[in-house]
């Protein structure tokens, strides 16, 4: 065995009455992208992927809604729901028979200091205007007290760092 031989390369057998191909210029060759780590083209990889990512998202949302819709039903709303009526900015004799009038009762009343609201006007309530209530139901407010009026200290005649 010569050197060599084994390392080189193999030469096309002649065919007879031919020349020899010379490898070389003449040779054409086959214009190949670039490939990832993995041999495979980029472009073919970030298919997979997004394949794979849209089969994922489907399986997904498929089971969401087969776990929602026939496994776990929720339930059924009462059918005698009431509407909670608006009952902010209304005094409180308003308010109640307002809140009767919509078959609701009037639970605990809280009071509070408010800037601009007039003493007795309504602040808030519990549960919100338009929310869904059982017949019956405790709604729960928030009463203004009126401005909260402070003593002003005389400061006449004091230094600015000491008023």
């Amino acid at each position: 065995m010569r050197l060599g031989t084994s390392i080189g390369r193999r030469r096309p057998a002649r065919k007879r009455g031919g020349r020899r191909r010379k490898h070389g210029k003449g040779r054409r060759t086959r214009a190949r992208g670039r490939r990832g780590a993995s041999g495979t083209r980029p472009v073919r990889v970030l298919k997979l992927v997004f394949r794979a990512t849209v089969l994922v998202a489907t399986t997904f949302a498929g089971g969401y809604l087969v776990a929602t819709r026939l496994v776990f039903p929720g339930p059924a709303p009462p059918p005698d729901l009431l509407d909670v009526p608006d009952l902010v900015g209304l005094d409180l004799a308003n308010a109640e028979a307002r809140a009767e009038g919509a078959g609701l009762t009037l639970g605990a009343i809280d009071s509070l200091s408010h800037p601009s609201a007039l003493a007795g006007s309504i602040l808030g309530q519990s549960p919100l205007p338009g929310q869904l209530a059982l017949p019956g139901a405790i709604v729960e407010l928030a009463i203004s007290l009126g401005p909260e009026e402070r003593v002003v200290p005389d400061m006449t005649g004091e230094r600015e760092d000491r008023a």
